[in-house]
This record gives structure tokens, sequence and C-alpha cells, in this order.
């Protein structure tokens, strides 16, 4: 609680998949899926129409090594710019193969407040 103004960063991870996470206008939430983009997958926001999230800038690629087709994660950053509730959801799919369904998906509840 308080009344700081200082935005939070609020983790969030695959496993939190289903639940509803609350935070506050400007605070960040930072998702991590794991993905290896080698694969020609890749995580992708799917964007509603009109959205209470903005992506921060492009999602970041971490590698777990340098090695070729190594796994790695995809970190996606949205800050929260009003105030509502909204699904956030993700898919793992390839970009060129939009009929196909996607690999994975991800899904959770945001309550802005």
């Amino acid at each position: 609680g308080g009344c700081s103004s200082n935005s939070e960063v609020i983790k969030v991870l695959a496993e939190d998949a289903g639940s509803t996470i609350e935070i506050n206008t400007g605070d960040v939430i930072e998702v991590t899926l794991a993905g290896n983009i080698t694969t020609g997958y890749t995580w992708e926001w799917v964007k509603p129409d009109s959205s209470i999230l903005d992506l921060q800038g492009d999602p970041e690629y971490k590698s777990e090594s340098d090695l070729v087709g190594a796994p790695g994660v995809q970190i996606f950053r949205f800050i929260a710019n009003s105030v509502g509730t909204e699904e956030l959801n993700l898919i793992y799919h390839r970009t060129f193969e939009p009929d196909v369904p996607p690999l994975e998906e991800f899904k959770v509840q945001i309550t802005v407040k």
C-alpha cells in the first residue's frame, strides 16, 4: 500500500497462465515466456482493438547459451495506461503460417485499478 507514485514492475511467468493480476495505472507488466526463435516460432501479442496496455518497445529475446539453436526466453513489457480489465493473450506461432493454429497460448486476466 501507500500513496507512492513509483510504478512497479510485475513479473509474470508461464505458470501464471489463467490467473488474474491486479495492478495500478502506470505499472509495468513483464511477461517472460520460454521460446526458441531458431525454430521459426515466436511469441506475439494478440492486441485487442482498444487496449488498456501498451507494449514497450520490441520484445526482448535472451538465449540461454551461445550455441546455435539454444532455447531462450522472450520478454514482453507492457505498461498499464488506463483503468479496466483485459485478457492479455500471447500466442506462440510461426508468423509466416497465419492459417496454422498456434503451438502454445498464454492468457492472463489483467485488472488495472
